[in-house]
């Protein structure tokens, strides 16, 4: 990570080399979703925490192991520690070496990654070379190892980033998906990466957090959770099957770690819970493996866990979005056919048994009618539809964004009118609001009670009116 805006979206893509057969990865993701392991990446004589020149090649091996088995109970299985020219050197190399066998001894994969010292470019070819040959002459052939050349690197033209790793791949031929190669512009551009045959068959990193990208920056509100989505999409264009996230979360700031990130499908968010919440949407739904930066360190109370020996997570609900993004754990909302009940007045989402387009959609007392039951159907790991079971119809916003206006229902079609977000409201409680994909309104009833009244669309707010419950 570096603390820096991203320049530019436009560098010049490049597709240089002779033609290379690309090889799919397998369970892409499987293996590669973990956190970060470090004291202070950039520096050059900082050990990771929990490691120090003092220990024996043992002891760190057992710190190797307690750090695999450590990411592995939070669910994940890939450790990325950083590696310099004073870790590859000497006696340094022989204990460091010990600490990244641990973490294979335990079936958890490394991902070793050169932090660049100062500027954006590997200023000393020679060094960088030698740094690796001394890690790859102990790490070459191990698969669980794996390499990240340059971390977040900057360069004038897109040809200097492909050359460089054309070069790296053509001095130490790795395996498949041995490397992750982090796009030019900080880690952001990877499409012509991907295009460039030279670099076939191996993963590209990405990196992505709320100052990366055109939303609003840290400390404001007003954020769009799908405008990271879009950005992820953006940056890896067709090559989503082979990238890696391998840097993303939020940074410190002045709100507790209580604030809820859980399923953040609001609008308008601060701009880290919009990041973190588009960018692990992304990476669930095109199946790409995400590390977390904050990972194994200390420093500010968003990190999984905030020192080596201390193994309580602080804030769980970003442990739990890394979580749903390796699909370790669904979404809140299961398919099937539910009633909707709203918390206010206790009324039922009802269709009146219309099946006309653009009917109205009303509330009305619980009954056993088939006009209260809705089939939840997932479209994304975030958007769903509502089926009427009675008649078939889905719910559909008909693109307003006035408030006040009916909730309709519609015949099926493929319209962003007709999906829906399930946003909890963050304490546990099980009630949701629904958001509209098209408009971001809400389904509201208005604090009307009446059975048949119109339920309504209505901006986000705190009301009861616009939460459900599934039944």
């Amino acid at each position: 990570m570096r603390l820096k805006q991203v320049v530019s979206l436009a560098f010049a893509v490049l597709a240089v080399g002779a033609s290379v057969a690309t090889v799919r990865a397998a369970s892409l993701p499987d293996g590669m979703q973990g956190m970060n392991w470090a004291s202070n990446n950039i520096v050059t004589t900082n050990w990771p925490d929990g490691l120090n020149a003092s220990q024996t090649y043992g002891q760190q091996y057992a710190v190797g192991q307690i750090i695999g088995q450590q990411v592995q109970n939070a669910g994940g299985k890939c450790v990325r520690m950083p590696i310099s020219t004073f870790l590859a050197t000497g006696i340094n190399w022989y204990l460091y070496a010990g600490a990244i066998n641990g973490i294979c001894s335990t079936g958890c994969k490394v991902d070793l990654c050169y932090w660049l010292t100062s500027g954006s470019t590997v200023s000393n070819v020679s060094s960088w070379y030698a740094m690796w040959d001394t890690v790859n002459a102990s790490f070459g052939t191990n698969t669980y190892v794996h390499y990240e050349p340059v971390n977040e690197p900057t360069y004038s033209t897109q040809a200097d980033l492909n050359n460089l790793y054309a070069g790296f791949i053509a001095r130490y031929k790795p395996a498949a998906w041995k490397c992750i190669l982090d796009g030019n512009n900080v880690a952001t551009l990877c499409v012509a990466l991907g295009d460039d045959s030279r670099l076939n068959n191996q993963y590209l990193g990405l990196h992505m957090y709320s100052w990366f990208a055109s939303e609003p920056g840290p400390g404001g509100n007003g954020a769009s959770w799908q405008g990271y989505y879009n950005e992820c999409a953006s940056c890896v264009g067709n090559y989503g099957w082979r990238t890696v996230i391998s840097e993303t979360g939020v940074q410190t700031d002045s709100r507790s770690p209580s604030v809820p990130f859980w399923q953040q499908y609001q609008f308008s968010l601060a701009p880290d819970q919009a990041a973190l919440t588009g960018v692990l949407a992304w990476a669930r739904d095109n199946n790409v493996a995400t590390i977390a930066y904050s990972g194994i360190n200390s420093g500010n109370l968003y990190h999984w866990f905030t020192a080596y020996g201390t193994w309580t997570e602080p804030n769980p609900d970003v442990n739990n979005m890394f979580r749903w993004s390796w699909q370790q754990k669904s979404s809140p909302v299961a398919a099937g056919n539910f009633r909707l009940v709203n918390r206010a007045d206790g009324n039922c989402l009802d269709d009146l048994g219309a099946t006309g387009n653009g009917a109205n959609v009303c509330q009305w007392a619980t009954s056993g009618s088939n006009n209260q039951v809705w089939n939840i159907i997932p479209v994304s790991s975030v958007w769903y539809k509502l089926q009427n079971v009675a008649t078939g119809e889905y719910l559909d916003g008909l693109g307003s964004t006035t408030n006040g206006s009916a909730v309709s229902q519609w015949s099926g079609s493929g319209s962003y009118n007709q999906q829906w977000a399930f946003q909890a409201d963050g304490t546990g409680s099980g009630y949701y609001q629904l958001i509209n994909r098209a408009t971001g309104q809400t389904v509201d009833t208005g604090g009307l009670t009446a059975n048949g009244s119109v339920v309504q669309q209505w901006g986000a707010g705190s009301s009861y009116n616009q939460e459900w419950s599934l039944h």
